[in-house]
């Protein structure tokens, strides 16, 4: 009767409006995340997870770490999407003298003109103008530790920390407002 008819017409909404509630979530955590709010936008993954749990492989660098405490090496995994240009991660603190390893691979979209790169960005010297930090290569994944020095990633770098705090990783782009795309980022520390 009445009462089958309204729940049909309940999900016929949220059908609808899932797609408009999906952005508004995904535009408040690439917010929360320029902003460097991790906790807030974690939040709002967790909330966007349950509307549209097909987003998981999407957001799971964002806030969820895939540690393995069987070995001594920990193992993290994370996305770095072009849009939002930047990553703080809160939660396993590096210490001096431990090894981290970096592979990173995908691709972002720079602008309408710029066209795509690698974590090794434009390796032909193009668009440094737009650089956030002008020795490395424009649209190239950089990493730190703390208040560290900045360190060039690309494809792939191993480092013995002399630095205590948080991972950082940055692409090189003054601005992110206008890319698309990704880098998928996977570090181990021993």
């Amino acid at each position: 009767g009445k009462a089958t008819l309204s729940i049909q017409i309940l999900y016929l909404i949220s059908a609808l409006f899932k797609d408009v509630i999906s952005d508004i979530y995904m535009y408040r955590i690439i917010s929360y995340l320029q902003l460097e709010r991790r906790n807030e936008a974690c939040s709002d993954v967790k909330k966007l997870l349950i509307i549209d749990p097909s987003l998981k492989d999407e957001l799971l660098g964002i806030c969820f770490n895939n540690e393995d405490d069987t070995e001594k090496t920990s193992q993290y995994d994370f996305k770095i999407p072009g849009k939002v240009g930047r990553l703080k991660t809160n939660g396993r603190k590096i210490k001096k003298g431990e090894e981290i390893q970096i592979v990173a691979s995908g691709s972002v979209v720079f602008g309408m003109f710029a066209g795509s790169a690698s974590p090794n960005g434009f390796t032909n010297g193009a668009f440094k103008s737009y650089n956030i930090l002008g020795g490395a290569n424009h649209g190239a994944l950089l990493f730190r530790i703390g208040q560290g020095d900045w360190y060039f990633v690309g494809t792939e770098m191993t480092i013995i920390s002399k630095d205590e705090g948080d991972m950082q990783f940055l692409i090189n782009d003054a601005d992110a407002s206008n890319n698309s795309g990704e880098f998928k980022v996977q570090v181990r520390i021993k």
